[in-house]
């Protein structure tokens, strides 16, 4: 669980590598069964649970951390105290992106005798954005769509078209312009409240959100700015915790839900506008935008849930060591040891005891090898972390390559060339390890003569070699 929350969570054959360390530890000589990981997890299904992985970068999964956060809450909390917000007037926007007609395949029915199944996908699945934004009470405004294309075209028209925001960019991907444009028509106006009073919109530190004009004309209409840390939108913003993924998923459960023909064809802005819009429906309710600003401690404010470590929890007794065992209890007990002093104390104990009290001694075994175990295990998890840590050093490390001579009358290198190129190499790698290990004898020489010199020189001699030098 502690490598899970440094983002480094272990996979099922990575677990059997480790088990299958400790069984050698132990002497054992036998394998591992096929399902042996599963039925471990599900003895210790209080837990432990085998969950599917999600690729995060490595910045995101660093960022969310308590010295990060902690600055992020306090100007939140300074907010709400200072301008009196209510969750009516507490904000958030972001981008979220999508292909016209992704479906990302998905379950299906097929034939027994196939192993698996193709599923027709759009053509010319050209790129969308769309800038959400969403309250804290539940509400949500107009999205402002952006379609891929030097202007708009009155052939991308539904018959039923949505009462939303349209503009159109080369990318598909919004700008500076667009976004400023956003603040001023769609938020300023549709949340305006009627005692004007002062709302917070929380945004992530994207370049079209930072610019000046953007920050002036927030501020002069009384919007207080609160960007997010840098990497922790992921975890820290309520569309990206809990709105966006359902919406996707909706999105691409009506892509699917098309006919096959309507597969084939290419991918079009009406059919787009059509799926969104139902996919709209489903995730972008009430119950899942209550639902990010609450887990993200944002409001209620509770910064707790952001801040707080999750502790590991250990299935086994925090054992206490048996010299404290035995300053504060009248008879000695019987422990797992975790200290060398232990194992002597109980072994001084356990010659003091007689032949009759079998139940002492049956604990005194039960403990010594719990001892052990645990040993075991530690020194296999050390194990197995000195080879990872190991390969991650030589991965690391630069490689010095020399070119490969390709023969002029051909155009692909063949295997000979690769291997000359190798050769080559490791023979002047060779040659400068001699030089640098011949270099470095010297300088000991000369460091020894000197040395055995100085006893019988001056020091108007040593001053004068110095001046020469």
């Amino acid at each position: 669980m502690s490598e899970e929350a440094a983002g480094n969570a272990p996979s099922l054959p990575r677990i059997a590598e480790v088990a299958e360390v400790l069984l050698s530890e132990g002497g054992g000589t036998g394998v591992l069964g096929k399902n042996w990981v599963q039925r471990f997890v599900a003895r210790h299904s209080s837990l432990l649970k085998i969950k599917r992985g999600r690729l995060v970068d490595i910045e995101r999964i660093q960022a969310i951390n308590k010295d990060n956060l902690r600055p992020f809450f306090l100007r939140l909390e300074a907010a709400i105290q200072a301008f009196d917000l209510s969750p009516f007037n507490i904000w958030n926007m972001d981008e979220t992106g999508t292909q016209e007609g992704d479906t990302r395949g998905g379950r299906v029915v097929g034939s027994r005798r196939k192993g698996g199944a193709q599923v027709a996908k759009p053509s010319n699945m050209a790129w969308v954005s769309a800038i959400e934004c969403i309250s804290a009470a539940g509400f949500a405004l107009m999205p402002a769509i952006v379609f891929s294309g030097k202007t708009l075209q009155s052939s991308w028209m539904t018959s039923k078209m949505p009462d939303w925001h349209y503009q159109a960019t080369p990318s598909g991907w919004t700008n500076t312009e667009i976004a400023f444009g956003w603040l001023k028509e769609v938020f300023l106006p549709k949340t305006k409240p009627i005692d004007g009073s002062w709302r917070l919109l929380i945004l992530d530190g994207f370049a079209t959100h930072i610019n000046h004009h953007f920050q002036l004309t927030a501020l002069r209409n009384r919007v207080q700015l609160l960007y997010l840390p840098a990497h922790t939108s992921h975890g820290l913003q309520p569309l990206d915790v809990s709105v966006f993924a359902p919406l996707k998923q909706a999105y691409r459960s009506a892509i699917r839900s098309s006919t096959l023909a309507t597969l084939g064809a290419p991918a079009s802005k009406q059919r787009f506008l059509i799926t969104y819009e139902k996919a709209r429906n489903i995730a972008m309710n009430s119950r899942y935008i209550r639902i990010g600003f609450s887990s993200t401690g944002i409001w209620p404010f509770n910064p707790i849930k952001m801040l707080k470590e999750e502790e590991p929890i250990s299935p086994y007794r925090q054992p206490i060591t048996l010299v404290k065992a035995l300053a504060t209890k009248p008879q000695p007990l019987f422990y797992t040891p975790i200290a060398p002093n232990d194992v002597m104390c109980m072994l001084d104990y356990f010659q003091t005891l007689k032949k009759k009290k079998n139940r002492a001694r049956r604990h005194f075994g039960v403990y010594m090898k719990k001892g052990l175990a645990r040993h075991a295990a530690q020194n296999a998890l050390l194990r197995t972390e000195n080879i990872r840590l190991q390969a991650q050093i030589a991965a690391s490390q630069p490689k010095r390559g020399r070119k490969v001579k390709i023969d002029p009358n051909e155009l692909f290198a063949k295997v000979e060339d690769f291997e000359e190129a190798r050769v080559a190499q490791e023979a002047a790698e060779a040659a400068t390890a001699a030089k640098a290990k011949k270099r470095s004898k010297t300088y000991d020489l000369d460091a020894k003569s000197i040395a055995n010199q100085m006893p019988g020189m001056k020091l108007e001699d040593l001053l004068f070699e110095r001046q020469l030098e």
